[in-house]
């Protein structure tokens, strides 16, 4: 008998475009946060190799790793997918992330390889149009 699976997907919309002119599917996150890609994705990388630190050599590493990733969106597959080597950045924006799977259908999507981090936006005044 398989375990029962569940992809949960919170669909709503952001009134970003009027800031940045980019109409951009944002894929947010629990954990990184908004202030996470702030202090950049260096620090997300030194976090996560030290959550993977932590939990290995333990009796069950997969589930230590869950663990030490309490907070992040989807921590069984963060925990599986940094276990086997790759980095917290390919999982967010690499390669296979869902970012780059919408870009591949012709979606502009952040976090993404195109758009790794979400673009500045500078607010327009009513005066500027």
């Amino acid at each position: 008998v398989a375990p029962l699976r569940a992809l949960f997907v919170d669909v709503h919309c952001h009134g970003h475009f009027k800031f940045s002119g980019l109409e951009v599917i944002e894929l947010g996150t629990l954990r990184p946060s908004k202030g996470d890609f702030q202090e950049g994705l260096g620090q997300l990388e030194t976090w996560a190799e030290d959550c993977v630190a932590e939990s290995r050599g333990s009796e069950n590493e997969l589930q230590s790793l869950i663990q030490e990733l309490e907070g992040f969106s989807m921590p069984r597959l963060a925990a599986s997918a940094l276990l086997k080597g790759t980095s917290f950045g390919k999982l967010l924006r690499g390669p296979s992330s869902l970012g780059a799977l919408l870009e591949q259908r012709g979606f502009l999507a952040v976090p993404s390889p195109e758009l790794p981090l979400p673009p500045l936006a500078e607010r327009k005044s009513p005066a500027s149009g």
